[in-house]
């Protein structure tokens, strides 16, 4: 039986390199309504998906954003 070393190898699904970033945004649009938006970015650096590192992913990109409105809108519809 033949015993593999991967010792000194990257670590199976861990990335070399990741971001994650956000912002949010707060607004009072008028008396009774506000405004909330969240953007949010993430990057996910290739990684090795077996212990002999011989096959990688690719590296991906993210991006999401939401906005809610909150108040009494009936006035307006």
């Amino acid at each position: 039986m033949e015993i593999l070393d991967y010792s000194g190898n990257e670590l199976t699904g861990i990335p070399s390199n990741s971001v994650q970033t956000s912002v949010d945004f707060y607004y009072n649009l008028k008396e009774n309504i506000r405004i909330y938006s969240t953007l949010q970015y993430q990057f996910i650096d290739k990684m090795p998906i077996n212990d002999a590192n011989t096959i990688y992913t690719e590296s991906y990109q993210l991006a999401n954003g939401k906005s809610v409105c909150v108040g009494d809108l009936k006035r307006y519809f």
